[in-house]
């Protein structure tokens, strides 16, 4: 599902105009990209937790040339299911 399909579906469930569902989800991104930018974590109870986690410098060969090369420290977003999301994902 793309932001398009899920915009439209939402529209049709809430009776909201789809300009104003699209800008809500836009607000909702918007707010959750400022929120990890700051390294808060955003927890929404039945779906799950975003986190930012720091991964350190790493080594590794590359397959190709057999050279070493260094991957520099970077951040990167994480995503932990709630388990009522994972329950009704796995259909149980």
């Amino acid at each position: 599902m793309n932001k398009r399909e899920l915009t439209e579906k939402i529209a049709l469930k809430t009776n909201f105009k789809k300009f104003e569902v699209r800008n809500y989800i836009d607000l909702l991104i918007e707010v959750i990209g400022e929120t990890l930018d700051e390294e808060k974590k955003i927890v929404l109870s039945s779906f799950g937790t975003f986190k930012v986690v720091k991964r350190e410098k790493k080594s590794v060969i590359h397959p190709g040339t057999n050279k070493r090369m260094d991957i520099k420290p970077q951040k990167i977003v994480k995503f932990f299911p709630a388990i009522s999301l994972k329950t009704k994902v796995d259909g149980k």
